[in-house]
């Protein structure tokens, strides 16, 4: 069975907006949501970078869609074993 899902980037909106924007997507008809899991934003010019597991909690008391993390690139990992700086790819 085919699932559309709502993609809640904290790289592109606060925590709140993000709250917000979920709820629409479940009145919008999406069957899940998943949001990405940073410890911090790629780059400076992607301010937000909202902490998953505390957000998911407060999603989870707003929406019955099921919810879920993305976590890049592709492995799981434990937030605080990314480097405390930002790598400068291409250098």
């Amino acid at each position: 069975m085919v699932q559309i899902g709502y993609h809640a980037s904290h790289e592109q909106f606060s925590p709140a907006e993000l709250l917000d924007l979920v709820r629409l997507a479940e009145r919008e008809g999406f069957d899940l949501a998943k949001c990405s899991e940073h410890f911090h934003p790629w780059s400076r010019r992607q301010g937000q970078s909202g902490y998953a597991w505390s957000w998911l909690g407060a999603v989870l008391q707003a929406t019955s869609l099921p919810l879920g993390i993305i976590t890049a690139p592709g492995g799981r990992h434990h937030p605080a074993s990314l480097p405390r700086r930002q790598p400068r790819w291409g250098r």
